[in-house]
């Protein structure tokens, strides 16, 4: 049993999410899950993980299969919703299509990214730099959340061969992290 492994409640969670259907495997799918997650965590390559688990290939089979699938998607919107709905706050993401961003980002980039992809860059600039560092509202969400990203080994270097891939790990290391805090109540 390792530390990624998943807790009765948060398997549960993906279960019923996910609608996973019982059946007889050779492997049960909670495995499969456990396996991803140390992946994730450790930053091991595929073929490098440990001979308890599933072997490689059927643990890839499934991560392959669930992110065509779109499941992934799916499982870090519900849980993101109902994380934000436990804290008292609307199911939905209040900022939307608006993207922090420092004072890097202005001018022509900010109009090209908002007409390919729709979203709208708010620039956050500091303001006082004589009296020390200050958090500046929500971009210190941002910074907090990259920094809570460099716990999972395998975000803290891209050695992902596609940029599909990279982002299929970063919803896991999400996925992970709203489990946790399901788990915790906070």
């Amino acid at each position: 049993m390792y530390c990624t492994d998943l807790e009765e409640t948060q398997w549960q969670v993906i279960k019923k999410i996910l609608n996973l259907q019982e059946r007889k495997r050779k492997y049960d799918l909670r495995e499969i899950w456990n396996t991803i997650f140390y992946l994730v965590k450790t930053g091991c390559q595929w073929r490098m993980l440990p001979s308890n688990f599933a072997p490689w290939e059927l643990v890839y089979y499934y991560y392959r299969k669930w992110c065509s699938l779109g499941e992934f998607d799916l499982l870090l919107n519900n849980l993101r919703e109902k994380v934000r709905v436990n804290m008292g706050q609307k199911a939905e993401c209040s900022l939307g299509k608006i993207i922090l961003t420092d004072a890097g980002y202005r001018g022509e980039i900010a109009d090209k990214i908002k007409t390919a992809f729709g979203y709208i860059l708010e620039v956050v600039v500091s303001g006082d730099k004589v009296n020390g560092f200050k958090p500046i509202g929500k971009r210190w969400i941002v910074e907090r959340t990259f920094s809570w990203f460099d716990n999972y080994r395998r975000l803290c270097r891209n050695d992902e061969w596609t940029f599909d891939s990279a982002e299929e790990m970063v919803k896991l290391a999400s996925i992970r992290m709203l489990l946790n805090k399901i788990l915790t109540g906070s």
